[in-house]
């Protein structure tokens, strides 16, 4: 499963109030609420460019995959 993170490259960054940052940023209050869900189901590919350009990060930073035994390739 694709996990998207912002709190752990915000809390990286230094960024301790992560609404008021990503609303100076000009992202609106509902898509601020959507993105600090446990695990939003999906996410816009601009806004997630833009959050990339604003953190000089990049999507792997944002997204992680984390993976189950059941669900993993075997490795041939």
């Amino acid at each position: 499963m694709i996990y998207f993170d912002i709190t752990r490259v915000l809390n990286q960054k230094g960024i301790l109030n992560h609404s008021i940052f990503l609303q100076q940023l000009g992202f609106k209050d509902y898509i601020i609420k959507r993105m600090m869900q446990v695990n939003p189901t999906r996410i816009d590919i601009s806004l997630l460019g833009e959050l990339c350009k604003e953190l000089n990060c990049t999507p792997n930073d944002l997204l992680s995959v984390k993976t189950s035994a059941a669900t993993s390739l075997p490795p041939n």
